[in-house]
């Protein structure tokens, strides 16, 4: 097999993942930029607006976080899967 070949032929999906990670990465921190901003907020008042609003802010923050490890991680495997499928045999 020539795994070259199906390596060249794979990588745009590979950019495509990168782009992936390098947006959930841009995503991350803006909303983490956001959410620290208002940092001396009392968030234990569910009934407090300011108090939804950053619950809000910080749960956006803990999903781009989650997104962008998980996208980091398929890059990562993805890249190293030709190295994977060459040296089998």
């Amino acid at each position: 097999m020539n795994h070259e070949r199906n390596y060249r032929f794979t990588l745009p999906l590979g950019m495509i993942f990168a782009l992936a990670a390098i947006a959930g990465f841009v995503t991350f921190l803006a909303y983490a930029i956001e959410w620290s901003e208002n940092g001396n907020i009392n968030m234990n008042n569910p009934t407090d607006e300011a108090s939804r609003r950053q619950q809000n802010r910080k749960t956006k923050v803990e999903y781009s976080y989650q997104a962008t490890v998980l996208s980091l991680l398929v890059l990562l495997v993805f890249f190293n899967g030709y190295h994977l499928t060459k040296f089998r045999m």
